[in-house]
């Protein structure tokens, strides 16, 4: 490579990690714009803290999206000489969604779960008053 086909790649990777960082300060401003409004108008900040409950579905939601992204490379792979090209990166899609709806039915049914055991809470500690 002679003259400016060298600049090809070094802008390349110039604007890879610009566009990673472009995007990450953006949303630590936006994240800090928003935190001083709601500290500015009086409401509290703190609704931006992770709960354990949170970050034990963060891990479940992620496991469930790459189990299915795993899943559906490896019956593309499969599949692929009968379908074409187009077997992996539709499976993939495909799978990795049925991954987000296990997601969605296991943590609605959970919270369900946890929504109930708290008014039965409620009513045995309004039993225990009265």
């Amino acid at each position: 490579m002679h003259g400016p086909e060298i600049l090809i790649p070094i802008i390349s990777v110039v604007m890879f990690f610009g566009t990673i960082f472009g995007v990450y300060y953006i949303y630590r401003t936006a994240k800090h714009r928003e935190r001083m409004e709601l500290i500015k108008s009086g409401r509290n900040a703190g609704i931006f803290k992770e709960t354990p409950t949170t970050r034990r579905y963060s891990a479940l939601k992620w496991g469930l999206i790459m189990l299915g992204t795993g899943l559906g490379f490896f019956l593309g792979s499969i599949i692929q000489p009968v379908f074409g090209d187009v077997a992996i990166p539709g499976l993939t899609l495909i799978f990795g969604g049925i991954g987000l709806l296990v997601f969605y039915l296991i943590t609605s049914k959970d919270e369900k779960y946890e929504q109930e055991e708290k008014i039965n809470e409620e009513k045995e500690l309004e039993d225990a008053t009265v």
